[in-house]
């Protein structure tokens, strides 16, 4: 969990969080927990397979441009 791949997590505690682990502590230090990084977690891993399965479609539909050849 990057600040550049989720920043609505780490926009509340800027610029103390600058990692996951800062984070973390900035989360437990204010609300006693670390629900927001578990909930995120939890979403990240169902949503997961959703999201490679998009990837593979959009790569299939995407054809790389035939190179040009020299004769």
């Amino acid at each position: 969990m990057e600040p550049f791949i989720t920043p609505e997590y780490y926009e509340e505690f800027y610029p103390n969080a600058v990692d996951e682990w800062t984070l973390s502590q900035q989360l437990q230090a204010k609300y006693g927990n670390l629900d927001k990084i578990e909930n995120h977690y939890k979403t990240f891993i169902v949503s997961l397979p959703h999201y490679l399965r998009t990837l593979a479609i959009i790569s299939n539909e995407v054809q790389p441009r035939p190179r040009k050849t020299s004769h």
